[in-house]
């Protein structure tokens, strides 16, 4: 019988030989499969790409072509005016909107950002449990809370000037 530590001894002397048997065959493994998709690739087994490129590109020409040959040929002053929906612009396209305008548009944004983190609760509703069901309910009871004091605040009034809260405030009567 061999001793215990003359077992020990060997296997601390396999071991490391053992790692480095499984990462050759890793790499043998990946040299193997590269060279599968090389021949793959030069074995002509890529020809329909080529051909769906070649369909592409023909049907990009055919279009081209057909609307040169079939397209109107009399050129009218206002061929070449810009125009919108089938009416010819008027005035500057340099508009300027108010802030009213930019703030309900991020207001959208962040509110629908986090309809996103909702779902990914609804999604793993089971998984979060009661837990996930608490944190979540604070987490809408916080848009909520927003969302009042934003509409008390005017955030989302299109008509007149904003007004702070203690504006608003000083304008009802007592």
């Amino acid at each position: 019988m061999k001793s215990a530590l003359a077992v020990s001894e060997q296997a601390t002397f396999t071991c490391p030989f053992k790692r480095i048997q499984n990462q050759i065959a890793d790499i043998n493994k990946t040299q193997a499969l590269e060279q599968a998709v090389a021949e793959t690739a030069t074995s002509g087994e890529i020809w329909p790409l080529f051909v769906y490129a070649l369909a592409i590109l023909g049907l990009i020409a055919l279009m081209l072509g057909l609307s040169h040959f079939l397209g109107q040929r009399r050129s009218d002053p206002a061929t070449h005016e810009p125009y919108e929906s089938g009416i010819v612009s008027q005035g500057s396209a340099r508009l300027r909107f108010t802030v009213n305008y930019y703030v309900v548009a991020i207001l959208f944004i962040i509110f629908d950002l986090e309809a996103v983190f909702l779902f990914a609760w609804a999604v793993a509703f089971r998984e979060a449990g009661l837990t996930g069901f608490i944190e979540a309910t604070i987490f809408i009871t916080i848009l909520l809370v927003g969302l009042v004091y934003l509409w008390r605040l005017g955030a989302l009034d299109w008509s007149g000037r904003q007004q702070s809260l203690e504006e608003r405030q000083g304008d009802r009567p007592h």
